[in-house]
């Protein structure tokens, strides 16, 4: 079986939490009429597979590049697929796919492993992660003896647990015991319900949690975690390889950005549909929230990298031989941001 084979389709953030919450929850190419920039036709010719790993705002420009056509109008056919934790990155190596947008924690390791891996571009470059606890703790020193929910290990809730505990002199295993839930809706739904007494979530979830009368104990980016969260990957031999479908997908990858800046309707109307279940308002106030998250121009960050590099080098030395811009090829998005296509208008 591939590792494709074990993955879950796309499925409702919310549906989960209800069950616990229920009041909250190539082709001829031609010129354009109107810009100077190749569009491909309607008809699209190359098939690839593309993973986003979590139902949160870092992956909302990947959801707008599928419904709106931005994929189909560079050309490419895109099979959309949801997985956790390190199948994304998983499926990457073994070729079963061509591009993620991931936890870059999770990417990493298998770069500094020897994974033919390379980041093209910054998916968000800060960290929307916030622990969320039980009403009756109120500080994170309150979590010694407690259980503390994460999705999957090699994730980036399990990358921010340690580095958020030893700052409150709390000890991985002796002090506070790390379980994994598998996504961040089963974070929330394991709060609910008691399995765990705090757990790591990211926006839209925790807007969900607040709703549902848990405390939020703390930001990690107000914590100080400067990290690249996410990031859009794919295999360097790849992109070597087939630069040109690598170029179309980034192209309709960066125009999504684009759309997701300036088309606030649009975007909510793409967010519902992937946060079934979810309230109007709940949806409204993450896209709110991802306007300072998501970056303009996804370049990606080399000191969220060396950050991930050196909390990585504390178990694995060879985490040290890395540059950050070892692990990056930047040149896709810097050559459509000396084209202006950034600053253009949709």
């Amino acid at each position: 079986m591939t590792i494709i084979g074990t993955w879950r389709r796309d499925r409702s953030l919310v549906k989960v939490v209800k069950n616990f919450i229920s009041p909250v929850f190539l082709v001829p190419l031609f010129l354009a009429l109107a810009s100077s920039e190749f569009v491909w036709s309607a008809n699209p010719s190359t098939e690839i597979r593309v993973v986003y790993s979590s139902f949160s705002g870092s992956s909302v420009p990947v959801w707008i590049a599928q419904e709106r056509g931005l994929f189909s109008k560079q050309g490419v056919k895109v099979n959309l697929i949801f997985a956790t934790g390190r199948r994304p990155t998983q499926a990457l190596v073994a070729g079963e796919v061509q591009f993620i947008s991931t936890a870059a924690a999770a990417s990493i390791p298998a770069a500094v492993a020897g994974a033919d891996i390379v980041i093209l571009a910054g998916a968000s470059n800060v960290s929307p992660l916030e622990i969320f606890s039980k009403p009756d703790i109120k500080q994170p020193e309150q979590l010694r003896g407690k259980r503390l929910g994460i999705t999957t290990f090699g994730s980036s809730t399990d990358a921010a647990a340690r580095f958020a505990l030893p700052k409150w002199g709390l000890r991985l295993g002796a002090d506070v015991v790390l379980l994994q839930l598998g996504g961040v809706p089963e974070v929330l739904a394991s709060l609910a319900g008691g399995t765990i007494d705090a757990g790591i979530l990211s926006d839209p979830t925790t807007i969900a949690a607040r709703k549902a009368g848990f405390h939020r104990l703390v930001s990690l980016r107000d914590l100080g975690l400067n990290v690249q969260h996410a990031a859009i990957a794919a295999q360097r031999s790849y992109v070597r390889g087939d630069p040109d479908v690598a170029e179309r997908f980034l192209r309709a990858y960066s125009e999504a950005i684009l759309y997701f800046h300036t088309q606030r309707e649009g975007t909510l109307e793409v967010m519902a549909k992937y946060l079934r279940g979810m309230d109007r308002e709940s949806v409204a106030e993450s896209y709110d929230n991802h306007l300072t998250i998501i970056p303009k121009v996804p370049y990606p960050t080399p000191e969220g990298i060396q950050f991930i590099l050196d909390e990585l080098a504390k178990e694995n030395p060879r985490a040290k031989q890395f540059k950050p811009e070892a692990l990056i090829d930047k040149s896709f998005i810097e050559r459509l941001d000396l084209d202006g296509f950034f600053k253009k208008k949709l």
